[in-house]
């Protein structure tokens, strides 16, 4: 959504555009430029095409071979899984929240259980399995979903699910159930996935991981279960994909869908296909994929502005956020990124500009003229699209930090009492608190009654209320 905005606020600052030219002046960017772009952009996605995205699987035996066509099923249903989408239909025709008719065990949802619940189940534990698990949604490989609801409406049912089968006094079998689901909606935001992807893989995650912790509240389990848990979790924990692989689709998602159609036109269509509803609009005059008002006088300097300005922003947030940094630290470095970027002012790009260009035609001044008229527009795109990083950045470490206060939580379960505040600073604790990708320490809080509360660090942003153990273990 940031980057339509910056669209829309450039196309605004920038007077006329290229369709209200009777004669465009001169170009912005060369042939041979806007070439290389493309290159660029070609090479990036074939490289998609055929990487792999191995990681341990939660609990054996894993399979061999990618995980994609077993994840598409849980975003795009068909067969008995068609009954998700029937879930959304069920809270709006009563007005009531998902969530509430899970816990309240509304009976059509109930019947929805009883109609696919085993198939979702299945589904889940077949897309978990896989030792290679990079998402379909990669970009260029397939358009985002019409609707990425499916995968919350599986994560809604597979929570009631499993907290029955807790109920039916099977509560690991049903840990398990959510395990596998954590692991294959994670999944869903692995690779060069972008932003809306990687979310939804992070709240769908959340939803599962609090059925997890109520059945942890009531629950009595084995110490091979238990081991067997911690392990699963251990492995989850240890393949959460680095942020900067959705940072890096940011780009490719820029480039491809904005920078593309000026140079291909209407009919072109992208590899993968478009996204529901951001497709060229034929006869409009426009010649971005959203409708925008064009920013520059020339359509092939359109598509450069935006190749530009992907190829300029993705290397400030490599930097920001490098493939080895924590959470942290990337939250860290988007925050004073989009500090810097704010400094750009929309009003300093005026029709002025494409007079000076048209002035400098003939002369030693025209590349110089054409550069700062270029960097002024990509200073925008910065100053509207940087900022928003960060938040996102700090959704994904709080999403992280809910699954690290799972494996918490199993482990004072395994050692059968809560610890004291001294013992939180001797082993096995200061790790569990402090797991490696999030480059920070969990929150723990011994409340009036003996319980503990586990929260994300305060940068980590969560509207989920602090994960509480119980201290009266069975």
């Amino acid at each position: 959504m940031h980057l339509r905005l910056a669209l829309l606020l450039i196309a605004v600052g920038c007077g006329k555009g290229a369709s209200e030219q009777a004669a465009p002046g001169p170009r912005l960017f060369t042939d041979d430029e806007l070439a290389r772009f493309e290159r660029g952009l070609q090479d990036r996605l074939a490289e998609t095409a055929k990487r792999a995205c191995p990681r341990p699987v939660v609990r054996e035996p894993g399979t061999d071979g990618p995980a994609a066509a077993d994840l598409v099923v849980l975003v795009e249903p068909t067969g008995t899984l068609v009954c998700l989408p029937e879930i959304g239909k069920l809270a709006s025709s009563s007005s009531i929240e998902v969530g509430t008719l899970v816990e309240t065990r509304a009976p059509r949802l109930l019947d929805l259980e009883a109609m696919c619940g085993d198939e979702l189940e299945e589904a889940v534990r077949k897309a978990a399995a896989h030792r290679d698990a990079c998402s379909p949604f990669q970009l260029g490989l397939r358009k985002d979903p019409d609707t990425w609801m499916n995968v919350m409406y599986g994560a809604h049912l597979l929570g009631l699910r499993a907290r029955l089968s807790a109920e039916r006094g099977t509560p690991a079998f049903a840990l398990w159930m959510l395990l596998d689901g954590a692991a294959a909606f994670r999944d869903l935001g692995r690779g060069r996935v972008g932003l809306i992807g990687s979310m939804i893989a992070v709240a769908s995650t959340d939803l599962l991981l609090e059925q997890a912790r109520a059945i942890l509240t009531v629950a009595t389990l084995a110490p091979a279960d238990l081991d067997a848990l911690i392990a699963g979790v251990d492995a989850l924990l240890a393949s959460e994909p680095p942020f900067a692989e959705t940072l890096a689709a940011e780009r490719d998602y820029f480039e491809l869908y904005y920078g593309m159609p000026p140079l291909k036109g209407t009919s072109w269509v992208p590899p993968g296909g478009w996204p529901d509803g951001t497709g060229p609009r034929s006869g409009s005059g426009d010649t971005g994929p959203f409708g925008t008002k064009p920013m520059t006088k020339h359509p092939r300097d359109e598509a450069g502005i935006m190749f530009a300005a992907a190829e300029g922003m993705a290397a400030d947030r490599a930097t920001a956020c490098p493939a080895t940094a924590t959470l942290k630290a990337c939250h860290e470095g988007l925050v004073t990124l989009g500090e810097t970027a704010k400094s750009h002012d929309p009003k300093a790009i005026g029709e002025q500009l494409w007079t000076d260009l048209a002035k400098a035609v003939g002369s030693a001044d025209t590349t110089a003229t054409a550069h700062r008229i270029r960097e002024a527009i990509v200073g925008v795109l910065e100053s509207v699209a940087h900022p928003a990083f960060s938040q996102y950045a700090a959704k994904r470490a709080a999403g992280f930090a809910r699954l690290a206060a799972f494996r918490l939580h199993l482990e004072i379960l395994r050692q059968g009492h809560c610890p004291t505040e001294g013992e939180l600073a001797g082993p096995p604790y200061p790790a569990l608190r402090a797991p490696a990708a999030l480059g920070d320490t969990l929150a723990v809080q011994t409340l009036a009654g003996g319980d503990l509360e586990v929260s994300p660090p305060a940068w980590a942003a969560s509207n989920k209320p602090p994960w509480r153990i119980s201290c009266k273990l069975r």
